[in-house]
C-alpha cells in the first residue's frame, strides 16, 4: 500500500490510486480480521476508523469474512469520502 502526505500536512496524507510521486512511501497493511485476531480481541462494541475513502473496502472485508460475534453494534465513519467508494457501505 502507498501513501503520500499533502506537503508535510499529515491530514492530507492519502493512498495513492494512481502513479505514485516520489515522495510515496510504502506502508503494511493488514486485514482487520487478522488484526483483531492476533490481539486475542473475540468482541468489538464500537469501531471508529478512518481510511481515506477506502472505507467501503474495509467494512464490506470485514462484513463478510469475521463471524458475526465479531461484529460491533455502532460504526463510526468519515461519509465525505463516499465518492471515492467502490461500493456503498452504509446502504440499508
Amino acid at each position: 500500500l502507498m501513501i503520500e502526505s499533502g506537503g508535510g500536512n499529515l491530514g492530507a496524507t492519502h493512498v495513492v490510486t494512481g502513479s505514485a510521486s516520489a515522495e510515496a512511501i510504502k506502508v503494511p497493511s493488514l486485514r482487520l480480521t487478522r488484526i483483531l485476531d492476533e490481539a486475542g480481541v473475540t468482541q468489538v462494541d464500537s469501531l471508529k476508523i478512518d481510511v481515506e475513502g477506502f472505507d467501503d473496502r474495509v467494512l464490506i472485508g470485514f462484513f463478510r469474512d469475521a463471524p458475526p460475534s465479531l461484529w460491533p453494534r455502532a460504526v463510526v465513519i468519515e461519509h465525505l469520502s463516499q465518492n471515492e467508494w467502490q461500493q456503498d457501505c452504509i446502504a440499508d
